[in-house]
This record gives C-alpha cells, sequence and structure tokens, in this order.
C-alpha cells in the first residue's frame, strides 16, 4: 500500500495552473452552452420564435435561420462540444499529473471526476434546463451560437457534407411533421392544460373531422325535405315559407327525385311588393347537385365558389337522397347555429302532456334526448335522430301505433357512495306517419326499481382503497 505522502505532491500554483484551471472551467461552460443548444433549438417552438422574429425580439431572427437550418447547425454543435470536451480532458490529464506522483491513480481519478463532471455540469443539467425553457434558450443562444457557425464553417463543412450523403442515401419517403392523428392529441392536451377552452377545442376538432364528414352524414333526408312543384300555384309559396321556416325551397317536376331548382323567399317577396306577375319557375335559380360520398369540407369549398347555399343530394342511382346546406357544414365546425325560428323548433321538440309521458319530435337528436330525460347511457347506434333510431328498430316499415322499447341502464352512487342500478324502460308510440316517414311519437317513460350493483360497489371499494393507498 502506498503511503499517501507520496501519492500527493505539496500544491503549488503558478501563473500557468491558474490558467488551467480557468481554461477548464470555461470548457465546462462551452460544454453545457453546446448541449443546452441542441436541446432548445429541436424542442423550440418554431411559430412562437417566428412570431417573435415578426415582431423584431432580440435574437430571433438568428434562431429562426439556425432553426430553419438545424443540421448545419447540429454539426457545429456537435463538433464544437467534442474538441471542448477533448480540450478539457487533456488540461484535466496534465493538472492531475503534475498534483499526483502515482500515475495510474491519476488516470484513473481523471476518468472518473472529468466524466461525473461533464455529464453533470455539461450534459444532463443544461439539457434538462433547456428542454424547460426552450424558447428562451434559442433566443439567448441564438447570437453565440450563429457566430460559431460562421466561425467553424471550414471545420465543420467536411462533416456537414459527409452526413447530408449519409442522410441521402438512408432518406426515407417524406412525412408530414405533424398527422392529423397527433394534431387531434395535441388539441387535446391544449384543452386539458386550459390552453383552450372546450368550445374552442370542440371547434378545432370539427374542422378536422370535415375531411372525414361525407355529406349523407350531415344531409337532410328526402322525406323531412319541404319542396314544391315547379306547377304549383305561386300563392302557396307564401304559406310554404311561413310555416316551414326556410329560406329556401327546393323546386321538383313530377316527384322530387326531379329537382329542377331552387327558389329564394327574398325573390318571391320582391316580385309579390313589386305586384309583379310570375311563376315558380320565373324565380327559381339553378341548382347545385353532388354525391352522397362527397366529404364536407370539399362541399363547403364548392359552395363558396358557386356562391350557393344549398345543394341536392344524389344518391348512386341519380335519384334524390336530400338537401344539404352550408349551415348543416358549418354546424359540423361550430356545433348548432339556433336562430329565432330554430328556438321555436327546440321547445317544440319535447313536450310533457302528464307524469312521465311525452311527445317528441323524431327529428330531435338522440343525445339531446337522452339528456333532457337525465339517462346517462345512450342506445349504441349509428343513428343521431330519433327517427332514424326506431326506423331502425323496426323489422319492416314502421305502422301506426306501433310500439317500440327500449331498455336502458344507468349505474349511479347513491348518498352512501353505493353503486345503484337503475333500469329505464322506454315505451315509444309511433303516432303519425307519412310517406313511410315517421311524424309524431308519444314516449312513455317507465322506471323500474333501483337495485344495488354489487360487483361495482366491489370495484369502487377496490378502487378506493388504491387510491387510498398511493396517497
Amino acid at each position: 500500500m502506498i503511503p499517501l505522502p507520496n501519492l500527493l505532491l505539496a500544491i503549488k500554483f503558478n501563473y500557468l495552473d491558474a490558467i488551467l484551471i480557468i481554461a477548464v472551467i470555461f470548457l465546462i461552460i462551452m460544454s453545457a452552452f453546446f448541449s443546452a443548444s441542441e436541446t432548445s433549438f429541436s424542442t423550440a417552438n418554431y411559430i412562437r420564435i417566428k412570431n417573435n422574429a415578426d415582431e423584431n425580439v432580440k435574437g430571433a431572427r438568428k434562431a429562426l435561420w439556425i432553426m430553419d437550418h438545424y443540421e448545419r447547425a447540429l454539426a457545429t454543435i456537435l463538433v464544437g462540444n467534442n474538441l471542448v470536451n477533448i480540450a478539457n480532458t487533456t488540461i484535466c490529464t496534465i493538472l492531475f499529473g503534475k498534483f499526483i506522483l502515482n500515475p495510474t491513480l491519476a488516470n484513473v481519478l481523471n476518468t472518473i471526476i472529468v466524466t461525473i463532471v461533464i455529464l453533470i455540469c455539461g450534459e444532463i443539467t443544461p439539457k434538462n434546463m433547456a428542454k424547460v425553457n426552450a424558447d428562451k434558450f434559442a433566443l439567448k443562444f441564438s447570437g453565440l451560437l450563429f457566430f460559431l457557425i460562421k466561425v467553424l464553417t471550414p471545420i465543420v463543412m467536411p462533416f456537414y457534407a459527409l452526413q447530408k450523403a449519409m442522410l441521402k442515401k438512408m432518406k426515407s419517403d417524406d412525412n408530414p411533421t405533424v398527422t392529423e392523428d397527433e394534431l387531434g392529441s395535441i388539441i387535446d392536451t391544449m384543452e386539458e392544460e386550459g390552453v383552450l377552452d372546450s368550445e374552442d377545442a370542440d371547434i378545432f376538432q370539427g374542422v378536422m373531422d370535415l375531411d372525414t364528414q361525407s355529406v349523407y352524414d350531415i344531409m337532410t333526408p328526402r322525406v323531412d325535405v319541404v319542396a314544391v312543384e315547379i306547377n304549383d300555384d305561386i300563392n302557396q309559396l307564401e304559406n310554404i315559407f311561413v310555416e316551414s321556416g326556410f329560406s329556401r325551397i327546393p323546386v321538383y317536376e313530377e316527384d322530387k327525385d326531379h329537382i329542377v331548382g331552387i327558389v329564394h323567399q327574398k325573390d318571391y317577396f320582391k316580385k309579390m311588393v313589386a305586384k309583379e306577375k310570375f311563376s315558380i319557375k320565373d324565380i327559381m335559380t339553378e341548382p347545385v347537385f353532388v354525391a352522397e360520398n362527397m366529404k364536407a369540407n370539399d362541399l363547403i369549398r364548392l359552395m363558396q365558389s358557386e356562391k350557393k347555399h344549398m345543394a341536392i343530394v344524389i344518391d348512386e342511382h341519380g335519384g334524390t337522397s336530400g338537401i344539404v346546406t352550408f349551415e348543416d357544414a358549418v354546424e359540423e365546425m361550430l356545433g348548432d347555429i339556433y336562430d329565432e325560428h330554430d328556438d321555436e323548433i327546440v321547445d317544440s321538440y319535447i313536450v310533457k302532456t302528464g307524469n312521465n309521458t311525452y311527445d317528441v319530435n323524431p327529428d330531435i337528436d338522440l343525445e339531446e334526448l337522452f339528456e333532457y330525460l337525465e339517462i346517462e347511457h345512450m342506445p349504441d347506434t349509428e343513428y343521431t335522430t330519433l327517427g332514424g333510431y326506431l326506423y331502425s328498430l323496426c323489422e319492416n316499415l314502421p305502422e301506426l301505433n306501433q310500439e317500440l322499447d327500449v331498455v336502458t341502464v344507468d349505474e349511479q352512487l347513491d348518498d352512501h357512495a353505493e353503486v345503484i342500478r337503475k333500469t329505464v324502460k322506454l315505451k315509444f308510440i309511433i303516432t303519425a306517419i307519412e310517406d313511410r316517414s315517421i311524424k309524431k311519437v308519444k314516449l312513455i317513460v317507465e322506471p323500474t326499481e333501483s337495485e344495488p350493483n354489487k360487483n361495482l360497489k366491489e370495484t369502487k371499494h377496490k378502487e378506493d382503497n388504491k387510491e387510498n393507498k398511493v396517497d
């Protein structure tokens, strides 16, 4: 065993030693700078940096240039970081060799201490700090890094050229920066973090869904279309406009499979005020026809280019499937848009006629009906309206006074944290049919006795215990 006095020399510093120690500290700082720069410029928000550049924020223009030329910047960062770490190791080797007599011990201590210091002070800590403050660090470091990129160009360019050649051979098909699914996840995260409120998030999601929603999903089906025959008496139009509340009415010839035009109430009343003699044919405009499978976003673009607010939806056989309006497409983005007339319709969708008895308009949204009835679990169906759902339950065509029973089960917690299973029976009675379409429905709500759900109670108890253990 080597005695301690033989391991160490008396520590006598001279000017050269002081300069070397200062150089070590400087090189550690530069290593931290390169590591932080690598992380900050790779994770900084490009749009935010671009906006800062447009507003002439200090350092933003250079930061934006670096992000636009990140491969070149990365080559500079990696070369610079390796140079300062090699220099640091070399200087530390000299210092340890001077103060420690035993060469083996000097090399071991040099390797261990330098590695730990570089990892903690030059890699891990600066990268973690840069990840949390990416935009801020990018602005602060852009000036020095931009300068080093220019200065180190002669050294870096061979490495950069080699890197580009290798990447060119290995390059795969270009992928989008953000996929639609990823964008949806970003919107959900922004909503969870409070950056977006739920209404704004729904609008963004609605815009994204436009390329998946077809015209068929948002149209008014043929059986619900209010239309006039081209040879009808012009005086009938006023009553149709008033009673339906619609500003545009399709015009057909012989039947609804042959739509020949659209009549606007503005054109009708303009002629009426001028007391001119005219027919429906004189005031109708040429219709726009679209396929059922056209996407909602394409529909919006078509209507904007054609300057139309209504289109006729054609099925695969060339017949009329329904109509779709610009408002239908916009509501996919913004949610339901109500005007004064819509309020009257909504109020009349559900009319309570007795104890647990209602008259229901089959056009009501199925989700709105269950929310009104305070029933949490909806039927698993692809239909969005009550009428469509009931039609799917009929084995054949719907019949007058036909009864359709729907049983739903809700599971709720009572005041004693006991899970209660509540079974509700909904009896729908078809009270009016027109053109094979359900027009009126009577609803009878028949709640049955509630009973404890032991399995759910046990599960809830286990979850509570698990939460308590975690706490």
